[in-house]
């Protein structure tokens, strides 16, 4: 208890506020060993329901961990354990919050009945008990909408862990700014990125020794929308070891500039437009959910960046049933892209039942733009389909009567060398934006840094008027200039980006309500209308087109091997 009172005083006296754990989700579930023993000095990682004292085989009144969501005696234990850290810590100006359980969704049972009824219960007594009303969250590693609504919780968490040395963990800047969108889909409350590392296993010295991947998680939860930056996995072993609290220090100077009280700032999608026309690369969608009897999400909407898909793929069913075999769960999926430049959408068909047709539509902002006739034999088959520059919906559909299975999706000249995250009000005339070099990550060497390149931000919705760009490279971190820009009445902030190896920040803020003519640049990207086109089939497989379509159809010879089809279940959609 007093190793609690100087941690509380030692942050105190640094301005330091905490999110204190109440209940670690540990003490009422069973581990297993780690896949990796960390050689860091750290706490017993097998400490779990077996050394607890609620525990019957420890005199407490559980034999199972579970028992802690219906037993009396239990509750009426931790309770009191809880209004006496309260009562004993709650006054101190350290606290900014209350964790009630860490992890939730790692507890056997907690969504149950009896589990939802418990921390529901448990929520309303820390809220009842503190007399400070500090703030009250939930950890958990997913978003869980009715963790959300509860009316005790003041904000929500979202995790970014990854598996380094088994795997190679995914680009921390998608995996966190994926984290935060699911979040926020679930609830209009605030999310904190309360954890995140390239392990969870052992800390990554190794791998990131100057700690970049810190750093730019850092950029990306506050880009994204986080009510902050976001906490690392691993302090005393990886940050302090290696003195990696001062790339804190430019995020520190950002933030300190931004009046966030005066303001409401939301996530916005900014568009980079290369001086390189070369230079835009393709984006390849394939992270499907290929489990035939999973039930789609038919109620999402993916939003295609050139980072990938927000929210990310694992519920995007990879079959688009038909109207015969399984019509309750034949209903279309839905994106939205937004093209740099002019590009082709490729949607690559994996396989067909052998039991009838498929009939594969697109439709490009509300209208068909597409449809191809499939059968057993048409595996292997891609679609390609113009997609002129701009925002655009896109719909896929099956009009047959029986499942297709997608490969992948790929926008061709869609993901650029410089990505961007911004957050802004349009109406106060304030945007911040963090821009990126793709090469520079923890997995490319300081000395194998990649060209430079440069182009144009983008971001559309901004009050008319002069404004004033402040913008610094990370690192060093130190701001270096002023730049006047204008936006037009069209409402486009358009911010040229000198050479860049690395990254920089930025903020543009309105200064004058009038706006000066815009200097002559690369054209923003418009909608367009569709064009048409003479289809052109391959002779090998039958195609149906609408009148308006204008794909052009790439086959590989089918296999002659009949195909089974999966077990047909009937599917009811969520």
């Amino acid at each position: 208890m007093l190793a609690v009172d100087t941690l509380l005083e030692a942050a105190t006296a640094r301005g330091i506020a905490l999110q204190v754990a109440l209940i670690w989700h540990q003490a009422f579930s069973q581990q297993e060993a780690p896949l990796i023993e960390s050689a860091a000095p750290r706490p017993d990682a097998l400490t779990d329901f077996d050394q607890h004292g609620y525990n019957a085989q420890n005199g407490g009144p559980l034999s199972a961990p579970e028992g802690i969501f219906t037993d009396a005696r239990a509750e009426d234990l931790l309770r009191r354990r809880l209004h006496y850290s309260i009562a004993r810590w709650g006054h101190s100006p350290a606290i900014a919050a209350w964790e009630v359980v860490t992890d939730l969704d790692q507890l056997p049972g907690y969504d149950t009945p009896e589990g939802q009824a418990w921390l529901s219960r448990t929520l309303n007594y820390v809220a009842e008990v503190d007399p400070y009303a500090r703030l009250i969250t939930v950890g958990s590693t997913q978003a869980l909408p009715w963790v959300a609504d509860h009316p005790a919780v003041n904000f929500v968490q979202a995790q970014v862990l990854g598996n380094l040395p088994l795997e190679t963990p995914p680009d921390p800047v998608t995996s966190a700014v994926q984290a935060i969108y699911e979040a926020r889909q679930v609830t209009d409350k605030p999310v904190l990125l309360s954890a995140f590392s390239l392990s969870r296993w052992v800390p990554p010295t190794e791998a990131d020794p100057q700690g970049l991947h810190v750093r730019q998680t850092q950029w990306a939860a506050l880009l994204a929308g986080s009510l902050g930056g976001g906490l690392s996995w691993w302090g005393p072993e990886y940050l302090l070891a290696n003195d990696l609290l001062t790339s804190y220090a430019p995020f520190a100077q950002f933030v300190s500039r931004i009046p966030w009280s005066d303001v409401t700032l939301r996530p916005v999608l900014p568009a980079i437009i290369m001086d390189d026309a070369s230079s835009y690369a393709p984006l390849r969608l394939d992270g499907f959910n290929r489990n035939f009897e999973a039930p789609p999400r038919f109620d999402t909407h993916y939003l295609i960046t050139p980072d990938g898909s927000l929210p990310s793929l694992e519920g995007f069913s990879a079959f688009l049933y038909g109207n015969v075999g399984n019509p309750q769960a034949s209903l279309p999926r839905s994106l939205t892209i937004h093209a740099p430049v002019s590009t082709v959408l490729t949607v690559a068909i994996r396989d067909v039942s052998s039991l009838g047709r498929a009939e594969l539509v697109v439709y490009v902002d509300n209208l068909p733009y597409a449809a191809l006739t499939l059968t057993g034999e048409s595996d292997a088959t891609r679609l390609t389909v113009p997609i002129p520059a701009g925002e655009h919906a896109l719909v896929l559909d099956n009009l047959g009567d029986y499942w297709l299975e997608l490969d992948y999706l790929q926008l061709d000249a869609y993901q650029t060398p410089l990505r961007a995250l911004a957050l802004a009000d349009p109406m106060n005339g304030l945007a911040l934006a963090w821009v990126q070099n793709r090469a520079y990550s923890w997995e490319t060497p300081p000395t194998d840094l990649s060209a430079p390149h440069s182009g144009t931000l983008h971001l559309a919705g901004m009050l008319p008027g002069i404004y004033e760009s402040n913008s610094g490279t990370q690192p060093p971190g130190k701001f270096w200039g002023k730049r006047p820009l204008s936006v037009p009445e069209d409402g486009l902030l358009r911010v040229p980006l000198l050479p860049l190896r690395r990254e920089l920040a930025l903020i543009a803020r309105r200064t004058g309500g009038e706006s000066i003519m815009a200097q002559r640049i690369t054209p923003v990207p418009t909608r367009t209308p569709a064009v048409s086109l003479t289809p052109t089939p391959s002779p090998s497989l039958p195609a149906s087109f609408t009148p308006t379509a204008s794909p052009t159809v790439s086959a590989t010879p089918p296999t002659a091997q009949q195909k089974l089809p999966p077990q047909r279940l009937r599917l009811r959609p969520r």
